[in-house]
């Protein structure tokens, strides 16, 4: 049965467009929540990745999107891309100490200052659980397309990490029902699109 994952508008460039068009792709109904209202229509949450951790939650809090939202993601199989991802932690120090969704126990800090940032580019994974179901049909030798100079930490969520010019970070988590990636899978080609399809076939 074709499944209906709603994208959360979480405020200004957080490339709706494109995570939309490849979850149409992999054959997803689309639904962009601005509302409360709008998560009742969803069997699946993604929660997009670019911007700004304290305006994303922001943006959240003057929508009224915070409660309803917390509150569907614990229900919900949910996808955090970027950004996305880390809003659901506890904490971010992005423009300053901001209280996260804290879904997924962690904070996100500021990546080393001795790595040229923001981190652009092609990584493998080192995946620490490649059972996950998100990574089936994904090897070691895949790449994936990091954009990003913020990170989370917690390495007891932790299901992949990655490496830039020798640091390690943490790529993708999990707990439960809610995943996510540091990652951009709709820029990363057929193994991103993989990725989408695996959470979409939950």
């Amino acid at each position: 049965m074709k499944q209906t994952i709603g994208v959360v508008n979480i405020g200004s460039c957080c490339n709706i467009f494109n995570i939309s068009k490849a979850l149409n792709f992999i054959d997803a109904s689309v639904v962009i929540v601005e509302t409360a209202e709008d998560l009742k229509k969803v069997d699946k949450i993604l929660l997009p990745g670019v911007g700004n951790f304290k305006h994303a939650l922001e943006d959240l809090q003057q929508r009224e999107l915070i409660g309803p939202l917390t509150e569907a993601i614990n229900n919900k199989h949910t996808l955090g891309i970027c950004l996305g991802m880390q809003i659901l932690a506890e904490v971010g120090f992005e423009d300053g100490e901001n209280k996260g969704l804290s879904i997924i126990p962690g904070k996100v800090e500021r990546m080393d200052e001795s790595l040229e940032l923001p981190h652009l580019g092609w990584r493998k994974l080192k995946m620490t659980d490649n059972k996950n179901i998100l990574f089936e049909g994904i090897s070691a030798a895949d790449e994936f397309y990091f954009m990003h100079s913020y990170e989370f930490k917690n390495d007891k969520v932790a299901i992949a990490t990655a490496d830039y010019n020798g640091y390690n970070f943490i790529s993708a988590v999990a707990q439960e029902n809610i995943f996510g990636l540091q990652f951009h899978p709709e820029k990363s080609n057929s193994q991103g699109i993989r990725i989408l399809s695996n959470f979409y076939n939950l």
